[in-house]
């Protein structure tokens, strides 16, 4: 199985006329085992209900709310593979 990369998630900062407010947050440890079917690797569910409240238009300014799920994957552990040829294996070389 190859390798992937996977991208990190950045949460939203408040700033420049915008401002985040986390207001609730539900962490699954080891999700990837609910579902047994599927081959994963190792991460944690993430699940945030937030606000945005944004203050660009003052005549304009209403929360938004919205509910973010995202997955943290944990690091996998790669062991070292060896190939060893014993004495009872030929190894035959093209000619």
């Amino acid at each position: 199985m190859a390798k992937q990369e996977r991208v990190d998630y950045v949460p939203p900062e408040t700033g420049a006329g915008v401002e985040w407010e986390v207001l609730t947050r539900t962490v699954t440890e080891n999700a990837h085992r609910q579902y047994p079917d599927v081959k994963s690797d190792p991460y944690d569910e993430i699940i945030e209900e937030r606000v945005k409240r944004s203050y660009g238009n003052p005549e304009e300014v209403f929360p938004t709310r919205e509910t973010v799920r995202y997955r943290r994957y944990k690091p996998v552990v790669e062991y070292p593979t060896e190939v060893r040829v014993t004495d009872q294996q030929k190894v035959s070389t093209p000619n």
